[in-house]
């Protein structure tokens, strides 16, 4: 009986989990890919929503490779929202983590902690509010900005 031998290249074909290599030859470029592309040039806000496993963490990743490459002028942040958790924490540092990771990110050099402890008198949705308007647009003034959040469905699972 002839056993058959894998391709030596399936390793440069095949992906188990996670984001699709931008170059990876197995991946389908989608009416997707270009609806988002072409909606984000036009400063669009976006979301994608669908099941898991159907390839929305491929998705983004191209999209941010596409356009830090054809147009480098744009500051891209991804955010995973695993990456923060769901227990243990008041929603003052949950806030102060999200925004913290979206900073990081874009590489924003000012000192962050200090900026958060400046609004301490604040909500943690005010803070958010004053991050968008006094620190991120200030310190990224001539760019179009696209953040991804991912995991977003990690957010049910938020302490009350």
């Amino acid at each position: 009986m002839e056993q058959h031998k894998p391709s030596p290249n399936i390793g440069s074909f095949f992906q188990v989990g996670g984001s699709l290599e931008q170059e990876l030859p197995s991946y389908i470029e989608r009416k997707a890919d270009k609806d988002l592309y072409e909606s984000l040039k036009r400063g669009e806000f976006c979301y994608v929503l669908s099941a898991r496993q159907m390839g929305k963490s491929s998705l983004k990743v191209r999209t941010m490779n596409l356009l830090a490459e054809e147009d480098e002028s744009w500051a891209t942040a991804s955010v995973d929202l695993t990456s923060i958790g769901t227990t243990g924490f008041t929603n003052a540092e949950w806030y102060n983590s999200f925004l913290f990771e979206i900073a990081d990110a874009l590489d924003i050099e000012q000192d962050f902690d200090s900026w958060w402890e400046s609004y301490a008198n604040l909500t943690p949705i005010a803070r958010m509010s004053r991050f968008w308007e006094d620190f991120l647009l200030k310190e990224i003034p001539d760019k179009p900005i696209l953040i991804c959040i991912d995991e977003i469905d990690t957010m049910l699972s938020l302490s009350k």
